[in-house]
This record gives C-alpha cells, sequence and structure tokens, in this order.
C-alpha cells in the first residue's frame, strides 16, 4: 500500500475508517464483529480498514 492515508472518524457511529492510496472501487470484508477490512474490488489488496466502537 503506497500513497496519502485518509483517516476519519464518526463520532456518533463511534466509527474509525482508515484508507491509503487513492479511492478505488472496494468491498468490505468483516475480519471481527466489530472490525472490517477494505479491499480493492480487482487486486484483492487491502486499502483501508474500519473500526467500530473504537
Amino acid at each position: 500500500m503506497e500513497g496519502e492515508m485518509r483517516i476519519y472518524y464518526d463520532d456518533e457511529g463511534d466509527y474509525l475508517t482508515i484508507f491509503v492510496g487513492d479511492s478505488k472501487p472496494n468491498y468490505g470484508e468483516d475480519i471481527d464483529d466489530d472490525i472490517t477490512v477494505f479491499k480493492n474490488q480487482k487486486s484483492d489488496e487491502i486499502i483501508g480498514i474500519g473500526i467500530l466502537n473504537f
């Protein structure tokens, strides 16, 4: 993963997302009750993570 890191926090939903690189079509894959990894649709490379109840 290369590129700029984008960090967003939703205070109301208590949800943190971190993405690296250019924005690309992606999908989320839950790896735990509160953790989702986001993968590039074409390459399956991990491009971000989401954490609920951060």
